[in-house]
């Protein structure tokens, strides 16, 4: 697997290359394309958590993130996941980033489904869940991708 490297000095960055993942590799993820999507999320949620290597940030398609021999596997690579699902079974996404002091460090998806907008943070297996924070975040930007 080839793997490209980006400098992504910011969350606003990083935001944007979370949107173009999931658009252009949706298509990594057709052989969920039956199911729902809580099963979908649930699948992603029992994913290892892999944190990124220290002071580097990486980003994978959902074809690197699903094979059991790669890593990292931490939030942004499962909201691009959880993104890129939505995207190909076009269910509306919001990219919510928060930090639990003044400073943004993490990020996970919102989705809309049966009238309503529920988190869908994924990142860890034993916290959080569907519709819940894994913290109450001290400051919080909402992106809403086009």
């Amino acid at each position: 697997m080839e793997i490209n490297t980006y400098r992504l000095e910011t969350f606003d960055k990083t935001v944007l290359k979370i949107i173009e993942f999931s658009k252009k590799y949706k298509t990594d993820l057709l052989g969920f394309k039956n199911l729902p999507f809580y099963d979908f999320y649930l699948f992603v949620k029992n994913l290892p958590y892999i944190a990124d290597p220290k002071k580097i940030e990486t980003l994978s398609r959902p074809l690197y993130t699903l094979n059991p021999e790669y890593s990292p596997r931490d939030c942004d690579d499962k909201t691009i996941l959880i993104c890129s699902f939505c995207e190909l079974k076009n269910i509306p996404y919001k990219i919510i980033v928060t930090g639990k002091k003044n400073r943004f460090h993490h990020v996970f998806p919102e989705v809309f489904l049966n009238g309503v907008w529920k988190i869908a943070d994924a990142t860890y297996p034993d916290r959080g869940g569907y519709g819940i924070n894994i913290f109450e975040p001290k400051i919080k930007k909402t992106f809403i991708p086009i």
